[in-house]
This record gives structure tokens, sequence and C-alpha cells, in this order.
């Protein structure tokens, strides 16, 4: 096919009436709807689809397609999808490619030579041939006034189709219209149903013009595209080039500043509410600057007057206050006693607060603050009134408690009394210095007068003997010093008046429970002497001899952890030295020393006992050793472990028991005393 600038129209009835059967309606004021378009493409103007043509085919095979105007452009093909019966007219025409001879249709015109330019196909079309006029003569088609071209059976219009092979006998008119040539994009002219030409003169975008928004229409492709409105822009925007109505500078950069829009904009101080004159602002008087939306007050200096309603107190230092200008408040410390004050400056009113002492005659109320000159200080006389640390002229307790003490009444020194004179801790009704004068004996209270010594605790027989009170509640009673003992204590001597009840007969051992009761360990508890003896304290009838400078000894267990006191061995022997000594034990056999006793002589058929310092052990089991340095019959119990030692001179004890040599049944009774 040649380019779509080619296009040209022609009457070809046959093809014609194949093309208004496909229900294609052709707008003669629309030429462009006639071209030839490929399907799916932007080739139509706007109103016109791309549709293809049933049974109609290009020469090189495929289908024709054609810009139709919207709608059903398949209305003319019948139930089967062929086209209906052809209704043919001198109107129908069809787009058709031409070769650089094209026909042009004209009465008595030869026919064109149209060998595979117009190759379309059909089967049910006639070939195409000359414009309806005076039989031309046939060329390779023919003619429609001279004889028929084409073959009924030929495919397509070609070099030997046969006019007479398609008898058309509905033809209407023998003369063809005569037709305006279609419009061609490019050629420089502005043909029908273009809008511009050439392509590149035709519009690619469309600037508003103002706040009338424009869009392109058309296609600058083939010749079509127009600017056409589209509205008009209400929104405010930046950089459009529109300022709406109701937009400002403010929201919309394509506005102006307007003086009264009601909004300050760029350059603009106010608007819609400019000054027109400028009144005082405080002490600052304010004069007008400038005018419109830029008028403005401005300062024009200070007011510096005391006067009244003007809004502005210059101050202290135009000599401005609360007295001569009401617009000032009242300011401690300007030297001005002014509204609410009642002192100033503040040096004055911390001197009136200083001098605001009550005394005894008057009483001072401070009211409000120095600190702000509120102080004042009012005064009353004071009256009779116990509890406010005053005693006014002729006042006397119990009236004023406040007032010296009477005759009688506590005190600790003279100044407490109203006579000055403080005896026995009592206010008394003169000095009462006589060494066994009081002003505290019973019915004689505040009176001085001498003692009674068959009664006086401290004066108990004579002037000056005191009854103790050591553990003793003291009474003296015909002047003999007496009075019950505390519990657990005992006056063993018999002299209350030195030294109460002396004695803890509770815990004392010398007189434990009673006097005189001596406890031979040393502990006292609750009247009782505390001893407990573990071993065999008690002789058995047996006895035997034990050999000299040797360390021998048995187990004992203390049931009971406390102190040892003693310890003891029955001995029958006497006059021998001995000592004797307690061990740990460890794992049943003795381990390291405890205690021992220094050097006894045996007692015989009795104890031979010693003290030790009071050594506190726990309840277990015990190792008793001793050794003699001469033969020693001591008394024996039944069989028991029982250790001998090796020979040792007789001396002190080791501090940790030497290993075993003998073993014997039977042993010595002796034992260890422990106290709690």
């Amino acid at each position: 096919m040649k380019p779509a600038s080619r296009v040209r129209w022609l009457n070809l009835l046959g093809l014609g009436a194949a093309l208004t059967i496909v229900g294609c309606a052709f707008d003669p004021q629309l030429p462009n709807a006639r071209y030839q378009c490929t399907p799916n493409s932007t080739q139509c103007p706007d109103g016109f689809l791309c549709v293809q043509v049933p049974g109609l085919r290009l020469e090189d095979g495929n289908p024709l397609s054609v810009c139709c105007q919207a709608g059903n452009c398949q209305s003319g093909l019948d139930q089967n999808g062929k086209p209906k019966e052809p209704v043919i007219g001198r109107d129908m025409i069809a787009p058709f490619d031409f070769d650089a001879n094209p026909t042009t249709p004209a009465d008595g015109g030869s026919g064109g030579n149209a060998p595979n330019d117009a190759a379309i196909n059909s089967p049910e079309a006639s070939a195409s041939g000359g414009s309806d006029g005076a039989g031309g003569s046939g060329g390779n088609g023919a003619g429609t006034g001279g004889a028929p071209g084409g073959s009924p059976d030929a495919n397509m219009i070609g070099n030997d189709a046969s006019v007479a092979d398609h008898p058309i006998d509905t033809i209407t008119d023998t003369a063809a219209p005569d037709l305006p040539e279609p419009p061609r994009c490019g050629n420089g002219v502005v043909d029908p149903g273009e809008t511009c030409d050439p392509a590149a003169s035709c519009p690619t975008t469309c600037p508003w013009t103002v706040c009338q928004r424009r869009r392109l229409s058309g296609s600058p492709g083939l010749c079509t595209a127009v600017c056409v409105d589209d509205g008009v822009q209400g929104q405010c925007a930046n950089n459009d080039g529109c300022c709406p109505s109701g937009c400002n500078a403010n929201n919309d950069s394509d506005c102006k500043p307007t003086c009264g829009n009601g909004v300050i904009e760029q350059g603009e101080v106010c608007d819609g509410n400019c000054p027109t004159s400028c009144a005082p602002l405080g002490c600052t008087k304010q004069r007008l600057q400038g005018s419109g939306c830029a008028a403005k007050c401005v300062s024009d200096g200070l007011q510096t007057v005391c006067q009244d309603n003007d809004d502005c107190c210059p101050g202290t230092a135009n000599n401005c206050n609360a007295t001569n200008d009401k617009e000032c408040a009242a300011v401690c410390g300007n030297g001005v006693i002014e509204s609410g004050e009642h002192c100033d400056p503040v040096t004055s009113c911390q001197t009136q607060l200083a001098a605001c002492v009550s005394d005894k005659m008057t009483v001072k109320t401070r009211q409000g603050s120095a600190s702000d000159c509120t102080f004042q200080c009012t005064s009353t006389a004071r009256t009779c009134v116990s509890g406010d640390g005053y005693c006014p002229d002729g006042c006397r307790r119990p009236q004023d408690d406040d007032c010296p003490k009477e005759p009688g009444e506590m005190c600790s020194a003279g100044s407490d009394c109203r006579l000055g004179f403080c005896h026995d801790a009592v206010c008394c009704d003169s000095a009462c210095t006589g060494s066994c004068q009081s002003c505290d004996l019973p019915g004689h209270v505040g009176t001085c007068s001498p003692f009674d010594f068959s009664a006086d605790n401290s004066n108990c027989g004579s002037c000056g003997t005191v009854c103790s009170n050591n553990h003793v509640t003291p009474s003296c009673a015909g002047g003999v010093c007496g009075g019950a003992c505390q519990t657990g204590w005992t006056d063993c001597n018999k002299n209350k008046q030195t030294d109460g009840c002396e004695i803890n007969t509770a815990a004392s051992a010398t007189d434990c429970g009673t006097c005189g009761t001596v406890c031979p360990y040393g502990v006292c508890q609750n009247g009782n002497c505390a001893a407990t003896k573990w071993g065999f304290p008690n002789p058995n009838t047996t006895s035997e001899n034990r050999g000299a400078n040797a360390v021998m000894g048995m187990k004992v267990t203390i049931g009971t952890a406390g102190r040892i006191a003693a310890l003891g061995l029955r001995t029958v022997t006497g006059a021998v030295h001995v000592r004797l000594a307690v061990y740990t034990d460890n794992l049943g056999a003795p381990n390291a020393l405890v205690i021992q006793t220094g050097e006894l002589l045996s007692v015989a058929n009795g104890a031979t006992e010693g003290t030790v310092p009071l050594t506190s052990v726990a309840a277990g089991d015990y190792w008793f050793f001793f050794v003699s340095d001469a033969v020693l019959r001591v008394n024996t119990e039944a069989p028991t472990t029982a250790w001998w030692f090796a020979t040792q001179t007789y001396g002190t004890l080791p501090a940790t028991a030497p290993p075993l040599m003998t073993v014997t049944q039977a042993f010595a009774d002796l034992y260890v005393v422990t106290v709690p």
C-alpha cells in the first residue's frame, strides 16, 4: 500500500456497496473517516474506531480495516457473518490507493490502470472499472460505461478482470458525482477535516488561558490536533498562571497581594483592620506611619507627666506614685506611704518591727510585713491572765499563773517566789536559815518551822541523820531508821540507817539464801548453792594402790554444759602430793588439756579436791587424769576403760595426753564439779 497521504476517493459501485453493508457510516463532512487504518492503533480521529471490513483483503492478503464512526460497525452482516444484499448508488464510495497514474472520474474517461494496487478481494463484489460516464476504453479494468470487465470467479480486480463478468443492473445514475479531493496531512494545506498542516505546526500541548483550562483534542500526526476548553480552574494552586476567586497571595503564588481582601499578604502589615489613628500604648506615645494596608502605629516617645486617666504611670524616675497618678500602683520602697501601705521605705518598716515588742504592761501585735511596707504595730493594755508569760503590776496567783509563786508552792530558786525565799524546794515566808528548820514540814508547808526528829528520814533521831535508801524503802519511826527490804535483799548487818539492805541473798556465795550460808564452789542461784558432780563422787568400798610418777586416768561424761569449778579424787592414803586434770575426748581417746589443779595434799579416807578457775565446757565425754609423787591408795570402781601412761616425773600434767601404755579394768573414784 502507498502512504495514507496518497489515498484518493473513487466511486467504485461494487466496492462501495460492500463497504456500505458493513455498517460504516461515511460522513462526507469528515473525509478522514474513510482512511485505511491499522487495528488497535490511534490513527483514527476522535469519535472513530479502526474496524475490519468482513470479506475484504488488501493486496498483501491482510484484512481491510477502515476508520468508522463509533457504533455498531457490524450491523451490515447477516446471521452467517456474510454481507447482506448490497444497495448500490452513486454515493457508495471507499478508500482506494492509487499509483502514479490514478484514474480521475470524468465522463468518457478511459478505465484506470488498476493492476494490483486495487487488489481488494471479495467473493461477492464485482471488479471495479471507470467512472460512471460514457464508456471509455477498457484497459486492464473496464469503465462502467463501456464493456463490463472482470470475471465472476476472480478473487481480485486485476489485469484479467472484465467488467462484462460482473453485470450491474441497479445503477441509478450514469454520471458519478464530482467529489472533492480528500485531506492530505503534510501537504502544507489545511484541508477540510484538518485543523493544522503540516504536522509540525499542530499543537502538542494546550496552555491555559489565565484560569480557562485547555486540553488537546485530535492527533498532531493526523493534522487534527486542536486545543479545546476544559472548564475553569477553581482551586488555589501555585504556578498554574491562574488566581481563582477567593484565593490570595498566601495560598496561590499566581495571585498578587491585594489590599482590602481581608488577608495580610506579602508587603502588608494589616488588611481590613488597618489603623487610621494611634492611641498611646501604656506610657508609650504612638503615631501613625504609612497608609492603606501598610499603615501601622509606631513609637513616638514616652509619657513623662504624672496625671490620671491616661493608662500610664511614668514611674519613680518622673516622681510619679499612687498618690499623684492613679494609674501608678503602690510601690514599697519609694519612700511614699501609698494606698495599702503603713510604712515606707522598708528600713522604716524594719525599725517599727523591731520596736513592736510586748512587755508586762502592754500587748503589742504585729500585722503585715515589713518587706512589702504593710507592717503596723498595735498596742493594748495587758490584763491578769494565765499563760501569756507576763504578770502585770497588781496581779497575783492564782488569778495569773504567770506571776511569782506564793509561799508553800514548789520552787527551784528564790526568783520563783513572790517573796524571794525558796527553802526545801518550796517558797517560804522567810529565809529559814536554821540548820534544823524547814518550810516543808507537814502542816507547816511554806512556813519556816523546826524539824520533827522522830519521823524525819533526813533527820532521824537527830539533826542531819539520814536513813539509807539502799534496796530499802526508808522510814524513820521514833527516831530510828527502818523500812522494808526489796525482794532478794537482806539487812544482814542490822544497820538500815547506814547501808539499808546490803546483801543480795539470792546470788551471794557467802550469804546464799540466808545470811552466813557460804557456797563451796562460789556460785549461788536464786538463793541456792549451785553445783553438779560428774563421774564417781561417792566412795566405793574397794580400793587399790596407784604407783608414783605415772599419769593415770579414765573417761568421765559431763551431762550438762556449764563451768568446771573443781576436780576431786576419793583417796584412802593421806599426805601424798597429787595433781588432777581434765582432757577432751577425740573419737574415744584423750586429746587436749582443758584445766588442771595446782598441787594438792591427799586426804586420808576422804575427798582430795581442788578448785580451778571457772572454765566453760559443753556437755559430752572427757578424760580425768592424775599424777602423784608417791604410792597412793584410792577408792576404785567397777571395771571401766582406764589408761596407764608412761612413767612421768611428778609435776604439771602435759598439754596433750601421752600415748597409752597399759590398760587396767578397775580404777579410781574421781569426779568433776560444774556450776551454771
